[in-house]
This record gives C-alpha cells, structure tokens and sequence, in this order.
C-alpha cells in the first residue's frame, strides 16, 4: 500500500488534510471532517438527508466521479445533531488520469464543491436486468444454423436468416454503396477506427427486442482488403445479456463445421464504452473479432 496526502478546501477556504491508503490501482478511501462552517451552510433545511456533491482537482479543475456522505451511521441522531464537527464518510477515486508514482509523489489537492442534486434513478423497463439496464435475450434456434461452404461465409449467413423468415435482401449491402450497411468500424492507415458504432448498437437492441437476428460483418486481420476493404467475414447475432453488468452479444458463427460450436452461448461480442463490439468464437479463441458493419433487415 502506498499513501497519497491530499489537502481539501471547502468554498469556504478552510483546509483539511486528508491522508489516502492508494492500492496498485491508484484508487483509495478515507474518512475526513467536514469543516463546522461549511456544513452549517449548506444544511439548511436539508437535517438527515444524504449530501451529493463533486470534487475537483486544484491545479487542473478537473471533476472527479460524483460522490456523497451520510451521517455516522455509528452514531444516533441525537449524538449527531449534538457533534457539530461529526466525521462523515466520502467514497473517490484518486486519480483517474496520472500513473500510481504519480499519484503518489504528487502534491495535488481537490475542492469540496457545491452541492450538485442527487442521481436520477433511473426507471427500468419491465423485464430489464438492473445489473445492465436491458432486457436479456436469447433468440438462438440451433435448427436455423447452417456451416458455409469455402468463401462463402456471408451466403450462410443469409441462408440463416431466411431460415428465421426473415424477408429477402435482410443482411445485403443494398448497393455499390453498401447503403444496408451501418459502418461500425473501419480500416483507416491501418487501424481501426470507430465509426457509427453507436447506431450500430441502437439497431442491434431494437431487433433484437422483435425477435429478429442480424447479419453483422467483422474485421480480424488488417489489411485483407476485402468487402469494404474492412469486413473479413460475417456471423449473425442472436442474442444479448451480460455479466455482472458489462453486456454481451452472442452470435452465430458459420466458419465451423461443428453446430455445437457454431451455435454455442460462448461465441460472444463485449460491448465497450465506444459501442464497438469485440470478440472470439469458441471454434478459435485466438482469432480476434471486431464488428465492422450491421447489415439492416428488410
């Protein structure tokens, strides 16, 4: 463990100091005095509710994650309204953006801000996990799978979602211009680079939520050319959960010859913060998977 000092200042001016335990992470909790004039401010007409406020960075401004104290929870209410300096418990993260021995060796100080009002809660739909905040869904039939011939990974595609009913032309590229197609990502000076990954995502949820699967295009090797100079091969989605919140995509693979594998819940896509997805399936865990285009059903 290492320890990070970090000087407090309420809108008052009226310094704490505050001494931090950091892991190999960076990230530490402590306990600190709320300043009597301070809390004396902004407590009017607010006696037993939770407090919500931010915190900033001195030298940069920069906010960190929303955090909040309560009453010492040791404590009865009678003993607390009669501690005019009671010790109240604030959760933050010390750093987001420097190194640990950067963190730690630098004297760096945060600003007890304004109050901000509390979190919205958030409404769930009926059905969604609270964990991810969407509804699950597994819309797999291993009877509509079907292996691809040599080269032909985007025609077994297709055939699988004719084998769901879904009409003629779902999962073409409409035109030369690839018009059916939403660019998730693309080759660029070869890299990958997001793109409409966003809507990308949007239209996943919404079929899914119907019950339709979606032919997606993925890039595994840069600078194959293929396609749209980006998309290598092309699976179909069929289903969306998660774990311990971080949501997943599962999906068909067609480059197998195996059905177990080709239609196992093990063949998945994370979703990550930019909304790309990436993945492997189960038939080759070491090839890398990265959605590059959703191709729209009709």
């Amino acid at each position: 463990m290492n320890t990070a000092h970090w000087d407090t200042w309420d809108d008052e001016k009226l310094p704490e100091t505050v001494q931090i335990k950091i892991d190999s992470e960076g990230n530490g909790e402590a306990s600190f005095t709320v300043p009597c004039d301070w809390e004396n401010k902004h407590n009017k007409d607010k006696e037993g509710q939770p407090r919500h406020f931010y915190l900033k960075e001195k030298e940069s401004g920069e906010e960190f994650p929303r955090a909040y104290y309560v009453k010492n929870p040791n404590k009865t209410d009678e003993e607390n309204k009669k501690n005019s300096r009671r010790m109240e418990a604030l959760m933050l993260k010390v750093t987001d953006n420097q190194t640990l021995d950067e963190a730690t060796e630098k004297n760096s100080a945060v600003v007890l801000g304004e109050e901000l009002p509390p979190p919205e809660k958030k409404t769930l739909e009926e059905g969604a996990c609270p964990e991810c905040g969407k509804k699950h869904v597994d819309i797999g039939k291993p009877e509509h799978w079907v292996t691809q011939k040599p080269g032909l990974c985007w025609h077994a595609c297709e055939k699988i979602l004719m084998n769901y009913g879904l009409p003629n032309g779902s999962g073409g590229k409409g035109d030369i211009n690839y018009s059916n197609a939403i660019q998730v990502t693309e080759e660029v000076n070869g890299k990958l680079e997001t793109k409409k990954a966003k809507e990308g995502i949007e239209y996943l949820d919404k079929q899914l939520d119907i019950g339709n699967p979606i032919l997606v295009g993925i890039d595994h090797t840069i600078g194959l050319k293929r396609n749209e100079k980006t998309t290598d091969h092309f699976v179909v989605i069929v289903g969306r959960g998660c774990n311990k919140g971080k949501v997943f995509y599962t999906f068909y693979e067609v480059g197998t010859r195996h059905k177990h594998k080709g239609t196992s819940n093990l063949n998945k896509f994370k979703l990550n913060k930019d909304n790309t997805l990436k993945g492997s399936p189960i038939y080759s865990p070491n090839k890398k998977y990265t959605v590059s285009q959703v191709r729209k059903n009709k």
